[in-house]
């Protein structure tokens, strides 16, 4: 089979999609919520969760105005204080060409958004890019709220991957970097055990270790 980045940890999953693959927010409410600690109604068998990793989004959107109001939830509030959030950053092949408003408050939502690139670390052709578009304070975009700074790339062709039959097959698209992601930060944490309870601080590691790739410093395709 196929090691992975984190084999050691222990994962509780969540589907949101019906037969047809369709969800709605309220749907990635429930599963973001039955990651609470253990007690709480829909707990999962492990325990507090230090990472969700969401392989969903809206079609042309890095990141949409659906993603944050579901942060801005009283009861996901309380998710988002010690928890990173490492999401999809979509297959359509485009570039995020408008500002979402984001609520910047004391429980906002700690997110790496991750795109794809291919074997020879070029952007891949299906991978949704963050563009010029900001994370918006009341209307207003500051510095370092751009989408392109809560953004990386990890490898999303072509990886290889146990076909739940005992064999291995291949697949590509975000929805497969993303969890390259949330393993490196599994690394982190089972290193450093009070990470898991600084989401911010272990997305910056995430952020100022990354391979700087395309322009230098963060840029508008490849993020950090």
């Amino acid at each position: 089979g196929v090691m992975g980045i984190a084999p050691d940890v222990n994962i509780a999953t969540y589907n949101p999609f019906n037969a047809n693959g369709h969800t709605g927010w309220g749907e990635v409410v429930t599963g973001i919520l039955s990651m609470q600690p253990s007690g709480l109604k829909g707990a999962n068998q492990f325990g507090r969760t230090s990472i969700i990793n969401l392989s969903l989004g809206e079609p042309g959107w890095v990141a949409s105005q659906g993603l944050a109001d579901i942060f801005a939830l009283k009861d996901v509030q309380k998710v988002n204080q010690d928890t990173v959030y490492v999401i999809a950053a979509g297959n359509d092949g485009v570039t995020q060409n408008a500002d979402i408003e984001w609520y910047f408050g004391n429980d906002n939502a700690t997110t790496i958004f991750v795109g794809s690139v291919n074997p020879t670390g070029e952007i891949s052709f299906f991978s949704n890019r963050p563009g010029d578009t900001c994370l918006l304070d009341n209307g207003v975009c500051h510095a370092g709220n751009e989408l392109y700074m809560r953004t990386v790339v990890a490898p999303g062709e072509l990886l290889l991957m146990s076909d739940g039959q005992g064999g291995v097959t291949r697949h590509s698209g975000t929805s497969f970097a993303a969890p390259l992601v949330s393993g490196a930060i599994a690394l982190l944490h089972d290193r450093w055990p009070w990470l898991a309870k600084e989401p911010e601080a272990s997305a910056e590691i995430i952020f100022h270790s990354a391979r700087d790739l395309g322009a230098p410093g963060p840029d508008e395709v490849y993020g950090w």
